[in-house]
């Protein structure tokens, strides 16, 4: 069933581009962005209308408890095989803030060791225009394919690892190649144009592996 979940998520995410509204601040003025609530509402109502019964899915509740410790925060949407069986699917949702994603990237890597090897996917949506760190994760054209090395990635934003160790949670160990393939990219949110949406899957390119000390990858 995973291919067909993954099928039937990009398609809702898609869908989502044109479904997610206009939206005001608390103050009452326009608001200049999505929110991430509106695409975890739209891919539900996505994935509902393809089939997938509302029980399968779920946001947030569902924690990864190996490779990392202490433990991240839960997954923000994932979707079940079938009722108490294995994961088909987790994903991590995000607008703006593309330099915050390998945080994410980790957290998606240890959620593919979950019963049912989900895929792990990773969605962004926002400007593209200039060159911002992490942004490599994301390619520009549907089928692309990139390969990133950990300790590289790690090592040219540096300075935004760092401000990400301010949260909780710590990654233990990690893969040292990580394979990005785009799924979904060009797609703009019709309320919001200036909004990119792209979708990848991310995956390990190789067998070896990163130990983390501290939150710190430790090389040879």
């Amino acid at each position: 069933m995973t291919p067909t979940v993954l099928a039937a998520f990009i398609e809702a995410c898609r869908d989502a581009a044109a479904a997610i509204p206009s939206r005001v601040t608390r103050s009452g003025h326009p608001a200049d962005g999505p929110a991430e609530s509106q695409l975890e509402e739209a891919l539900f109502d996505g994935l509902s209308a393809r089939g997938i019964p509302r029980n399968l899915l779920g946001a947030r509740r569902l924690v990864v408890r190996h490779d990392w410790d202490p433990v991240p925060n839960g997954i923000d949407f994932y979707a079940w095989e079938r009722a108490d069986a294995e994961l088909a699917l987790a994903a991590e949702l995000k607008f703006d803030d593309i330099e915050q994603r390998m945080w994410d990237l980790f957290k998606l890597l240890a959620a593919r060791k979950l019963p049912g090897r989900p895929d792990a996917v990773m969605v962004h949506g926002g400007s593209w225009k200039r060159e911002k760190p992490c942004a490599e994760l994301f390619p520009s054209e549907p089928g692309d394919v990139v390969t990133i090395d950990t300790l590289a990635l790690v090592r040219r934003n540096r300075e935004q690892w760092t401000r990400d160790l301010r949260y909780r949670g710590r990654v233990l160990v990690a893969p040292r190649m990580v394979r990005c393939t785009s799924h979904l990219a060009g797609v703009n949110l019709e309320a919001f144009p200036r909004y990119e949406l792209r979708v990848i899957t991310v995956a390990p390119d190789s067998e070896e592996v990163v130990q983390f000390a501290e939150g710190w990858p430790q090389s040879d």
